[in-house]
């Protein structure tokens, strides 16, 4: 007697319910995320070069766990949320505020611009080398820069103006020695950590008035990036896809106060009524 085959039992609604969405999408690359990045604070930073994008985790901030907090995470971001570090060196360029361009650096030891030649060089390069050891900081913030990228900075909300300690906590900087006249010379790249990329996403894509992001039709808007790996279609790899949404700002904002707050994890459940 042949089997007979029955059809697996599916759960398939006779009317789905109609996909009301309220953001539109687009993907790219985390590289490509920073050109676009590079290409908003170049325009305003003489001395910016670059920047790129890490996961606020022990092990990822291992090489820089010094300016973490204890459990090895930098302050201020979330755990496991991705920031993005700025990049800066000294260009020796004089930036033109009236054409929108800062300086981001402030020479702390300036001990070589002195330096004449011959002995006097020699002396002044050692100077500074004693200067260096004993004060590693060369650079700081400039004011100016302090001001521009608080806008960029994973803070508290509340708080207007960021402390000294802020800064301190997230400016950091790694040396690299250079032949300059056959004396060694650092090269000093200063790095700023701590930049919600949320943020930096919304300055791109959205102008802002009186305080709101808008659209090119002056619609409010917000932006909000999601870092994921894609399913792999065929072939291995492990690379991050940055997905970002565009969400009108009145909807999701009041999505956002209406919803529900009540725990559901774990054994908690809402009552089918």
């Amino acid at each position: 007697m042949a089997e007979t085959k029955t059809e697996k039992l599916r759960i398939s609604l006779a009317k789905p319910l109609t996909f009301d969405a309220v953001t539109k999408s687009k993907f790219m690359s985390p590289q490509d995320l920073c050109k676009l990045a590079n290409n908003l604070f170049k325009s305003v930073f003489t001395d910016y070069v670059g920047c790129g994008i890490n996961i606020n985790t022990p092990a990822n901030n291992a090489g820089t766990v010094q300016y973490a907090s204890v459990d090895g995470l930098i302050r201020d971001v979330p755990q496991n949320a991705y920031y993005m570090n700025l990049f800066f060196q000294d260009t020796g360029i004089t930036a033109d505020p009236d054409a929108g361009q800062y300086n981001a650096l402030n020479l702390l030891h300036g001990a070589t611009s002195n330096a004449g030649s011959g002995n006097g060089r020699l002396a002044a390069a050692f100077d500074s080398f004693v200067e260096i050891r004993s004060n590693p900081r060369q650079y700081s913030l400039t004011n100016e820069a302090k001001e521009l990228l608080e806008d960029f900075m994973f803070k508290d909300p509340f708080q207007n103006k960021l402390s000294k300690d802020f800064w301190v906590s997230h400016v950091s900087e790694y040396h690299q020695n250079t032949s300059y006249f056959g004396t060694s010379k650092p090269s000093v790249h200063v790095k700023v950590n701590a930049i919600d990329i949320n943020k930096v996403v919304n300055h791109i894509y959205a102008k802002l008035v009186d305080g709101t992001f808008v659209d090119e039709n002056d619609d409010p808007v917000e932006y909000m990036t999601t870092f994921f790996v894609p399913p792999v279609f065929g072939r291995a790899g492990s690379d991050l896809i940055v997905k970002i949404d565009q969400l009108d700002r009145n909807t999701f904002r009041n999505f956002v106060d209406g919803m529900y707050s009540g725990n559901i994890m774990s054994n908690s459940y809402i009552p089918a009524r």
